[in-house]
């Protein structure tokens, strides 16, 4: 038997919403996916930042996988990307979004200001994988 695994909204929200597949068992695994938005104009200076996120994402303990995609939207003004990033588990993820936000206040980085100021759109969520 093949297992087909599918991404499933577990955010607190989901789950207290009553959403039934959100409390259904979970696999250890846990995946933060975030959703860009942004100007071909300012592509250069987000796709810098991305790098350095990405990389240091994967020096960290429980990332199974850092992964970044981009496509192309409205007539190739904007850039769609997504970035993917599985964890070991739970723990995992709530320890590297601790170290990432020490990271950012090493670097001085406030990732709020840099997206608003490149007019740069993001949606965030966090998913557990779900095996059937």
């Amino acid at each position: 038997m093949n297992a087909k695994t599918l991404l499933q909204d577990t955010t607190p929200a989901a789950v207290a919403a009553g959403d039934s597949a959100a409390q259904a068992a979970r696999p250890s695994g846990v995946m933060r996916i975030d959703h860009f938005t942004c100007p071909v104009a300012h592509l250069s200076v987000f796709t810098e930042r991305l790098a350095i996120i990405h990389g240091y994402l994967e020096t960290l303990e429980g990332c199974l996988y850092s992964r970044v995609g981009v496509s192309h939207a409205d007539g190739n003004a904007t850039i769609v990307t997504v970035a993917v990033a599985e964890w070991r588990d739970r723990e995992a993820l709530v320890e590297a979004k601790a170290a990432v936000n020490r990271f950012y206040e090493k670097l001085g980085f406030d990732p709020a200001a840099f997206m608003a100021g490149h007019s740069i759109k993001g949606t965030f969520g966090t998913y557990d994988a779900l095996t059937l």
